[in-house]
């Protein structure tokens, strides 16, 4: 009798001597939970609760390649949309909802920075957002780098620009912060809230920049932390199983 299977039935002994059953009874209750525990396991590995991290790594690039694909053409998407709808359609489970989707006021003032750079592809002047904005005339390249410099400003609160009252709007802080033509700015800030790329929030007093998670890899730990969730599944399974 090997060590697993004569702990099961000491375990089996100690249940049916605590109920008052047989030896031969607590035997058969403890195998019929087993059986249970064991029959959910198969249940959830049949319906792709546990696909290997190969095959969520296939569907991460994806993802990927079609919100890449998806910017290029300058629409307003979301990764996190994209590699749950692709997760659903293989049988995984999707990424939680993200906090900042619930009621409470956002305050993210007092929030210790997590980047300190941002990543430029280098497609990034290929992007439709970017040749709109070079476009426009007769600053278009003062506009782009304007545009660059407010996604750095973001990166001291994870996203956010917080107005502290150092302008008579958020708008002319951000002006007076990163040294640029106020008009210029007013005219880029309106761009990406027109294009669904930044959104003014708590009484227009705090701006959220939708492209700080594309260019920071923010994106990139979210999917890390539903491929953690995956893993953690698969050790629970096997501890289930041995």
């Amino acid at each position: 009798m090997t060590t697993q299977i004569k702990k099961a039935h000491d375990t089996a002994n100690i249940i049916g001597n605590w109920k008052g059953y047989t030896y031969a009874n607590s035997t058969y209750y403890l195998s019929s939970i087993l059986t249970y525990l064991s029959s959910i396991v198969n249940t959830k590995i049949n319906r792709g609760d546990y696909m290997p991290l190969g095959e969520i790594e296939t569907i991460k690039n994806q993802a990927q390649k079609e919100y890449d694909k998806r910017i290029q053409a300058g629409e307003n998407c979301d990764f996190n949309d994209i590699f749950n709808r692709l997760l659903k359609l293989n049988g995984v489970p999707t990424l939680d909802p993200l906090e900042s989707e619930t009621e409470e006021p956002i305050n993210p003032i007092h929030d210790k920075q997590h980047y300190f750079w941002i990543k430029l592809f280098h497609d990034f002047f290929d992007a439709l957002i970017i040749k709109r904005l070079r476009a426009r005339k007769p600053n278009g390249d003062t506009l782009t780098i304007i545009y660059q410099r407010v996604i750095l400003l973001s990166l001291k609160h994870n996203g956010y620009i917080c107005f502290e009252g150092m302008g008579d709007d958020i708008i002319q802080e951000i002006a007076i912060l990163i040294g640029e033509d106020l008009d210029c700015c007013r005219e880029v800030i309106n761009f990406l809230i027109d294009n669904k790329r930044a959104t003014l929030l708590n009484d227009n007093e705090i701006l959220y920049i939708h492209d700080f998670e594309k260019y920071t890899g923010a994106e990139e730990q979210k999917v890390r932390m539903q491929r953690s969730r995956i893993r953690k599944k698969q050790q629970e399974q096997n501890s289930l199983l041995s």
